[in-house]
């Protein structure tokens, strides 16, 4: 008998491991090149943005900015743009304006092909005023690795966006989306409390009352902040806002969101036409870290007319998403000069015999060259680490600090930076990493270059008590049933039922062969250790 469950087992395993040309899952995505998407971690030969973008050009041209959000590039020059790995590109978008008022600025040349100057034009200036322009490339075929541009005519300022696929990152859930609008309103409890589908409510500390606009968006007051609280289980990857400024002549934008605070200049929506017309204006906001539990939002200018979408992940009932920060707020005590006692059970240790010190921006000192072990609270697994803060270096060495290691994997001094100081102080960098796989127990983490001052958000899951591994059919035996439910579910097979925490046999957040393998181990020898 031991022997036919062995025989059917492997023959499970060859067929599974010899299953190939299985496309990877992706999901659309649309990526901002803008004055608030800098980094600010440029260079006079590449300018930073978020998600890993980088544009350089021919000509050492300096990063510098215009209105509308945007960035400037000059006349005949060619730029680079440097997009993600994983990432295909089906358009980009110009938009923005001629910065002077000689002639007509026009868009050259996209990815190799030129264009005549009366094909995209921005027009010039009318004296000292600007009219913003607006055009759209459609690629024949996804654009992968980099993309080229060059502008012509005179200086422009663009805001540029790339849409496109992106290969979607393992999930330990379900990837959902919250809309809060006018449909989905259920009930008011109270007049500062307003309720929605999927359990989610919106609060305000000015117990203002619910009320609509136009496009089923929902009136939200200026300089009043709002809370939403999310579902259990769901952790905000990104958010977006569509809508409009209440009145005939001013604009809002988002003041705040999630203790961010923003300008008037960064996320605007025009107000309405009139009283029955409104153009919708649509921002989209991804957040450093997943965030948990609640999000915060404050509308600014005028009143605004907003639908809001919250884009995450729902976990599954044995993983609860959870998050903790290192920095100078969370710290207890120090039982030894090199143990550094955090709240939430967090301790770091470092054998350099490096004491607890900190800076500003509510960070902690963390020396140069020095390998720092953080201990991780109990079943929790690290997905992503996000490090944000600046080099404490105040003399003139310019060279940067930068993160040389993380969990054993060593970087180059250009890969994560933060920036010497200048005779104008520190400039403040954040950096998020993604991890190979879960990680749990501990991590460690060493500075390169220069002391940094680091505040270190840790984002994950905790993971519940996992029942009995490879029961995943829920018969209270684990055998040969299982292992093939298991296989029908990696190779993306419906499976029910399939208890996704007996499956994970291993605990270390995936399901994948590996599990498979030590399913095959409980059965056939007993062995049920992780």
């Amino acid at each position: 008998m031991k022997k036919a469950v062995k025989q059917t087992i492997t023959f499970m395993l060859m067929l599974f491991c010899g299953i190939c040309n299985l496309q990877a899952e992706t999901v659309e995505v649309e990526y901002t090149i803008s004055a608030s998407t800098n980094t600010g971690t440029n260079t006079d030969k590449e300018w930073n943005f978020q998600n890993d973008i980088i544009v350089s050009n021919t000509k050492q041209k300096d990063y510098t900015t215009g209105s509308e959000n945007g960035v400037k590039y000059s006349n005949n020059v060619q730029y680079t743009i440097q997009l993600p790995a994983g990432l295909s590109v089906n358009s980009i978008t110009f938009k923005g304006y001629d910065n002077y008022a000689d002639e007509d600025a026009y868009l050259k040349e996209v990815n190799g092909v030129t264009y005549a100057e009366d094909q995209y034009v921005f027009p010039k200036k009318d004296g000292t005023a600007y009219q913003v322009a607006e055009h759209t490339i459609n690629f024949e075929e996804p654009v992968t690795g980099e993309i080229t541009f060059t502008p012509a005519g005179q200086q422009v300022v663009w805001v540029i966006t790339v849409k496109g696929t992106a290969e979607a990152a393992e999930e330990d859930g379900e990837n959902k989306a919250y809309t809060i609008s006018a449909p989905n309103y259920v009930d008011s409890l109270t007049i500062g409390e307003w309720m929605f589908k999927n359990d989610i409510i919106v609060t305000n500390t000015e117990s203002k009352a619910y009320s609509t606009g136009l496009e089923n968006g929902i009136k939200y007051s200026t300089n009043v902040q709002f809370v939403i609280s999310l579902p259990k289980g769901f952790a905000a990857k990104s958010i977006i806002v569509k809508g409009y400024g209440n009145n005939d002549e001013n604009d809002c934008y988002i003041k705040e969101l999630n203790g961010e605070a923003y300008t008037e200049t960064d996320y605007v929506f025009a107000h309405r036409i009139d009283s029955k017309t409104a153009k919708m204006t649509t921002h989209q906001i991804n957040f450093e870290s997943p965030v948990t539990n609640e999000i915060s939002i404050t509308p600014g200018g005028t009143q605004a007319v907003w639908v809001i979408i919250i884009n995450g992940v729902l976990y599954d009932d044995s993983k609860e998403p959870a998050n903790y920060t290192i920095a100078a707020s969370k710290y207890s005590e120090s039982t030894t000069d090199t143990e550094w006692v955090f709240e939430d059970g967090i301790v770091i240790t470092n054998e350099g015999g490096k004491k607890y010190a900190t800076g500003n921006e509510d960070g902690v000192k963390f020396s140069a060259n020095v390998q720092h072990t953080i201990q991780l609270p109990d079943n929790f697994f690290v997905k992503t680490v996000t490090i944000k803060g600046y080099d404490n270096n105040k003399t003139d060495d310019e060279t940067d600090a930068y993160i040389k290691e993380l969990n054993g994997i060593n970087y180059d001094a250009s890969a994560y930076v933060y920036p010497f100081q200048t005779t104008d102080g520190y400039t403040v960098v954040s950096h998020t990493i993604l991890l190979n796989k879960p990680v749990d127990k501990k991590l460690t983490i060493t500075p390169g270059g220069k002391q940094v001052v680091w505040v270190i958000k840790l984002n994950g899951y905790i993971q519940k008590d996992t029942g009995k591994p490879g029961d995943v059919n829920e018969d209270d035996v684990t055998d040969v049933t299982d292992v093939m439910c298991m296989v029908n579910y990696i190779l993306g097979n419906e499976v029910t039922p399939f208890n996704e925490a007996n499956a994970d046999v291993n605990n270390d957040g995936l399901i994948d062969v590996t599990d498979v393998m030590c399913t095959v181990d409980i059965i056939l020898n007993g062995n049920t250790q992780q």
